[in-house]
């Protein structure tokens, strides 16, 4: 493990009592994250209105351009959420056009604003193995002609990672709009929304972007903006004239309505600042290569991987998933071992900040 890696890690003192397989659920938040917090509560205090009227709107200005770069899309084309779900919701309530096709297995916060939002929904057959393949995924989309496609880029329970290139390239084919849910690949999948064909990007921030609970991001483009009915608003729709007067402006802003709470943004910037630092790509790598060990590992021991068990196709990276055993539910609880079950899969989540002992620590359990 490289010294990038291992000054990581050591700020996590807890992974040392105990393997954290579960940033899927939750990530870990780094100190320096609340450190900021904590200086950014004490500025606060001390400068009230000036601090929201002219640090807080930098921060946020701040914020939409770090998020940008790492997606490499333009910042006027982000949006900051109080998580992926408020977005997909106004998404889901102003588009005119109300057909969307999407995996029927997908997460239910991708599909039920959709539901409830009175969509036509065509859904994609049973995923074989974790995942459906892009011939299949073709062949529907060009019999059905839908406006939409919508889909997680990283599964929650397979670990199935969808290649964007491919998918992207099937739905500009067929001029259908593509709507991504990156809440389980941001912060941890290099994604560069400038090389694909994306309409929308979401993603809540406490996961592998290790930015605590509270706050999410959107990119939103021109072309899916233009089938929006707008409405819905609030005072950040409003935009005042030379002479004063204000008038409401349809547009981005209509995902960020009321007013945020700056601390949980302040605790986003310097976890986007962190994740800027390390770089995403070294943070992938690092990801797959523990990756790589932990499926080699539970092969060699003839453990069932949920998914593709070829992993050089990256159809998986940073989730890994087996068959939810009872005997291998007991054996993780009684070592103490964190991740989370997901209807019929033990789903095993791996971070940058995690390392190879932890992957011969969970390995060891299905050894006994």
């Amino acid at each position: 493990m490289n010294a990038t890696w291992q000054a990581l890690r050591a700020y996590f003192p807890v992974l040392e009592k105990r393997p954290y397989f579960n940033t899927a659920f939750a990530g870990l938040i780094h100190p320096i994250v609340e450190e900021k917090l904590v200086a950014v509560r004490k500025q606060y205090m001390q400068e009230l209105t000036h601090y929201r009227l002219h640090e807080f709107e930098a921060m946020k200005d701040e914020i939409r351009t770090l998020s940008a770069e790492i997606l490499g899309v333009s910042a006027s084309n982000m949006a900051l959420l109080h998580n992926y779900s408020s977005g997909m919701n106004v998404i889901t309530q102003n588009l005119k056009n109300k057909k969307v096709m999407m995996m029927r297995e997908d997460y239910p916060s991708l599909y039920l604003p959709f539901q409830t939002a009175g969509f036509e929904i065509t859904y994609i057959g049973e995923q074989q193995n974790g995942k459906v393949s892009y011939a299949e995924i073709e062949a529907a989309i060009k019999a059905h002609q839908p406006p939409y496609f919508a889909i997680s880029q990283v599964h929650y329970n397979s670990g199935w990672c969808v290649d964007l290139v491919r998918i992207s390239a099937i739905t500009k084919k067929y001029g259908v709009k593509l709507i991504v849910d990156g809440t389980q690949a941001f912060g941890a999948i290099e994604t560069n929304l400038n090389r694909l064909h994306v309409d929308a990007y979401l993603a809540s921030t406490y996961k592998w972007l290790m930015g605590g609970y509270g706050a999410g991001i959107a990119y939103i483009s021109e072309a899916l903006l233009a089938d929006f009915s707008f409405c819905m608003a609030s005072q950040n729709n409003l935009v005042f004239d030379d002479d004063g007067a204000m008038h409401y402006e349809p547009g981005i802003k209509m995902f960020e309505p009321g007013h945020k709470d700056h601390e949980v943004f302040a605790r986003l910037l310097e976890a986007l600042k962190l994740t800027h630092h390390i770089g995403i790509s070294d943070i992938e790598a690092r990801i797959r290569a523990l990756s790589v060990r932990l499926s080699a590992g539970l092969k060699a021991q003839s453990i069932e991987l949920i998914g593709d068990p070829d992993l050089d196709d990256f159809d998986r990276a940073n989730i890994l998933c087996i068959p939810n055993k009872k005997e291998y539910a007991e054996a993780l609880a009684a070592s103490k071992i964190d991740c989370s079950v997901r209807g019929k899969a033990i789903r095993f989540s791996i971070h940058a900040y995690n390392n190879e002992e932890d992957v011969d620590a969970l390995l060891a359990v299905f050894s006994k």
